[in-house]
């Protein structure tokens, strides 16, 4: 047990070390990009500066915790093998696994809180990160998104212009289309669509029916104003403005499974938690590699240093 601790201990100290020197030079490399385009330009005071910091660094943490993990292994290992370490244990009975449990039990935990970070802290983060750009662009309108067409089963939904003051869309439109012929069979107009919080439907005014066969008129008349459930949700309409790696697994699962079922190109989003995931076990797996160069002979870990 003492040798699993002290193999841990130096692990742990090593990959803190590697990581953060990475976030010393993203801070500083970051810094010196964005301060005459960002900081400079929109005067940042140094309270907003480092709130803007504070916010990117969770995100720069999963990015780095792979390779610190890597470089700390390594330099455990090396470090163990050139002191005569790994040979007394050897000597002393203590086999392979037994050395390297240390590290793959701290890959476990690096892995571990990577997903919870991933999950809970990086988008909380990125939203705010992106409120502080935005407060200093002096940027206070919503940026509006630009999913104007909508599918839900047969019907398409597509809209004019959406009014944010009064939360209703203007020149609405729905498309049906028949199951068997993959025609359109009706259709509908209306000039505006009032949302309901409390109901979560769109009531439509000035609404037109037409009805089709073999895409022919049939039928053309003037209905009544009408409650209707449209794919169109009031968050929906607004974008987000964070990256779709920094959204939430739930949210990556939601968004991808939302835009597939209305037609929407989804595989960015799908990419995006495949990505997620990898970065977070790529924390359990590199370490690892730091494993062979443990047991090597004294001219490979020179070799591996040098490398």
């Amino acid at each position: 047990m003492k040798i699993f601790i002290y193999i841990l201990k130096l692990f742990s100290r090593n990959t803190i070390g590697v990581l953060s020197l990475c976030l010393f030079m993203y801070l500083l490399s970051d810094y010196l990009e964005r301060y005459s385009r960002l900081f400079e330009r929109y005067n940042a005071s140094l309270p907003e500066i480092v709130e803007f910091y504070l916010c990117a660094i969770p995100f720069q943490i999963i990015q780095f915790i792979p390779i610190s993990a890597l470089v700390g292994s390594v330099a455990t290992l090396i470090g163990l093998n050139r002191s005569g370490e790994i040979v007394a244990m050897r000597a002393a009975g203590v086999g392979p696994f037994r050395i390297g449990k240390p590290i793959f039990f701290g890959g476990i935990l690096l892995t571990s809180v990577s997903i919870l970070m991933s999950h809970f802290v990086i988008p909380q983060a990125a939203y705010h990160q992106n409120n502080v750009i935005g407060k200093l662009k002096g940027e206070t309108r919503a940026i509006l998104s630009d999913r104007k067409w909508m599918r839900d089963g047969n019907w398409f939904y597509s809209y004019d212009s959406f009014d944010v003051s009064t939360r209703s869309l203007k020149g609405v439109r729905g498309i049906r289309f028949s199951k068997v012929s993959h025609q359109i069979d009706k259709l509908w107009i209306a000039k505006r669509a009032n949302y309901d919080d409390e109901t979560e439907l769109w009531s439509i005014e000035d609404k037109t029916d037409v009805n089709l066969v073999d895409e022919r008129l049939i039928a053309y008349e003037k209905a009544d104003s009408k409650t209707l459930d449209l794919p169109y949700k009031t968050k929906l309409l607004f974008k987000d403005t964070r990256d779709a790696v920094e959204l939430s697994y739930t949210e990556l699962i939601k968004k991808v499974a939302e835009l597939r079922s209305t037609g929407s190109e989804y595989r960015r989003y799908e990419v995006a938690l495949h990505v997620k995931f990898g970065y977070c076990f790529a924390s359990l797996l590199l370490p690892l590699l730091g494993l062979k160069f443990g047991f090597s002979f004294e001219r490979n870990v020179l070799v591996m240093r040098s490398i």
